[in-house]
Formats: structure tokens, C-alpha cells, sequence
């Protein structure tokens, strides 16, 4: 048998429910979507695989996003990766999106000037530093699962 074609699969694959325009629609993306991805890089023989989640994700939650994100986090741990990496992130502080969001525009304001006073493990996350830590844990390859936390991204 010849060798995967790729050394890892790393997804930061998600959206939102307004994008999406329902709720089984996002299902399919930030669960269903992670899955097919994840069962073809398996199917190739990749042995490593990095996600970007959620903090507070939970397969129980009653909350749609941090379920579905706690799901999709499931499902990837029973994938067999020799190394799987799991970031957690708060709220993504990015540039201005094309789409508008208020509700993440007034808590990214509010946040830069409350920053002192909000618990590490709360405080929104550049984006970059996320896809930093990603990359780093993924080539890193280490055995088992690695979970990083939000509050070891800022």
C-alpha cells in the first residue's frame, strides 16, 4: 500500500446558524461535514487530524452549537487517529466579517476594554493564535488526543 497522500487533515470547518438558515443545515456542516472529511483521511490511511471547536463544547449540552461541536469532538475521538488535536477557542476576535454580526461586533468591543477583568479561559482569541497552536499540536503529532484549551491561546 502506498502512503497517505497527506501527512494530517486539519479542519476549521463551521458556521453559524444564520448562515446555515437552519438547524439540520449546520448540523451538516460543523458535524457532518468534520465527519465525512475525517472517515475519508482514515480511509486514506492519514493517522493525525486537528479541529478547530469550540470552548465549551459538550455532546450534552443544550445548547445546539457547543452540542454539535461536542459531537463532532466525539465522533473524532472514536476515528482511531494516532494523534488527534482538538482546539477549543472562545470567541474568535478577527477582522471585521462580510457578514454582519452585531452581537460578536458589541462583544468584541466590550471585551477589549473589559479585558483585565475577564478570566483568561473567557477572553476572545485572535484567530491567528489559533491557527497557530493548530498547526504546531498537529505537526507535533503527538500520541492520543490533545485538547487545547482557550486560555492557552492568549
Amino acid at each position: 500500500m502506498s502512503p497517505p497522500p497527506w501527512d494530517a487533515l486539519i479542519s476549521g470547518l463551521g458556521t453559524t446558524l444564520k448562515q446555515a438558515g437552519s438547524a439540520e443545515a449546520f448540523v451538516k456542516v460543523d458535524h457532518d461535514m468534520v465527519a465525512d472529511w475525517s472517515m475519508a483521511a482514515r480511509k486514506m490511511g492519514v493517522k493525525v487530524m486537528g479541529q478547530v471547536s469550540s470552548l465549551g463544547a459538550d455532546a450534552k449540552s443544550r445548547q445546539l452549537y457547543l452540542r454539535t461541536k461536542g459531537r463532532a469532538e466525539e465522533m473524532l475521538t472514536q476515528r482511531g487517529f494516532d494523534s488527534l488535536v482538538i482546539v477549543r477557542p472562545s470567541l474568535l476576535d478577527t477582522p471585521p466579517r462580510a457578514d454582519w454580526r452585531p452581537g460578536e461586533r458589541i462583544a468584541l468591543a466590550l471585551s477589549r476594554v473589559l479585558r483585565p477583568l475577564i478570566p483568561r479561559r473567557y477572553r476572545p482569541v485572535k484567530a491567528e493564535a489559533v491557527a497557530r497552536a493548530l498547526l504546531e499540536a498537529t505537526l507535533a503529532a503527538q500520541p492520543g488526543v490533545r485538547v487545547i484549551e482557550s486560555e492557552e491561546l492568549a
